[in-house]
């Protein structure tokens, strides 16, 4: 149970194999995770309290997944993106956008 972090509006959940839980703080900005057992969560990604749009900042957060590689798939609302951050080198980096970089643009509703 999370009992020690504040968190404001988390919106996506996903849980790993290994019981670790990530989750997207909608309205703080970022993502956290949580080791098995551990109530204190690490940001993996995001700056809480700062929107942004640049490759370091998320705004509205919406969903979370990890793929079987270790890559954290963001749903990134208010940019209408879709961001990878990579398990191999920690890069992030948008995969799917509203500027034409996919065949399906995306829509800023939920």
């Amino acid at each position: 149970m999370i009992v020690t972090t504040n968190l404001s509006l988390p919106t996506g959940i996903f849980v790993d194999q290994c019981d670790t839980i990530y989750v997207a703080a909608f309205a703080q900005y970022f993502i956290i995770k949580f080791t098995k057992n551990n109530s204190t969560g690490i940001i993996v990604t995001g700056i809480p309290g700062e929107p942004g749009s640049d490759m370091n900042h998320l705004w509205f957060p919406h969903d979370v997944i990890l793929d079987p590689y270790g890559n954290l798939y963001i749903a990134d609302s208010s940019n209408r993106r879709i961001q990878r951050l990579s398990a191999k080198d920690g890069l992030m980096e948008t995969i799917v956008d509203d500027g034409g970089s996919a065949s399906e643009h995306l829509d800023s509703s939920f």
